[in-house]
């Protein structure tokens, strides 16, 4: 690690850069220049967990549909300990958890990702897998201060069964 940074020194916001494989046994080994688990961020949600039964699925789903880059994984594989932190974007973790409890309606109500473009979003997350529930749509949500909350959105379920809604600020 030493001899990393000295190469490739630090980044401008501090964060030390690392090398790590992570191994999902998909169809192919992952390979990942990742972030060390920091953010600028001072406030805000940290991260989202989400219980998963097929934690290789899932990863997968995050990386290749939402465009997640991989942060860290920890625990043994088939293991209750077993994790995959993933970042969503700018810092916004999701957390994936392996388990072997059954779930009767999702490990979650839905997942909100902001997105510049819902429809391409959409398109994305069905081509890794997930299916759409619905059409994309524009909608205007009058807030009790009068004004206008004017966004777009659509929802997808991922193939692990939780619901993933899109939106777009218009």
């Amino acid at each position: 690690m030493r001899r990393h940074l000295q190469q490739h020194g630090r980044r401008n916001d501090g964060e030390d850069l690392c090398h790590l494989r992570l191994e999902l046994h998909l169809n192919y080994s992952l390979r990942r220049r990742c972030l060390v688990y920091r953010t600028n961020k001072k406030v805000g949600i940290h991260h989202v967990c989400l219980k998963t039964n097929d934690i290789k699925q899932s990863v997968q789903f995050y990386m290749e549909g939402l465009g997640a880059r991989f942060v860290v994984e920890w625990g043994k594989d088939g293991a209750e300990d077993h994790a995959v932190l993933v970042d969503l974007a700018d810092g916004d973790f999701l957390e994936i958890f392996e388990t072997k409890q059954l779930f009767g309606e999702g490990k979650w109500q839905h997942l909100a990702v902001r997105t510049p473009d819902v429809d391409d979003s959409v398109r994305r997350a069905v081509a890794a897998g997930a299916r759409q529930l619905g059409e994309p749509r524009n909608s205007d949500i009058p807030a009790r201060s009068g004004e206008t909350v004017r966004l777009r959105f659509c929802y997808v379920e991922a193939p692990g069964g939780e619901l993933v809604e899109f939106i777009q600020d218009r």
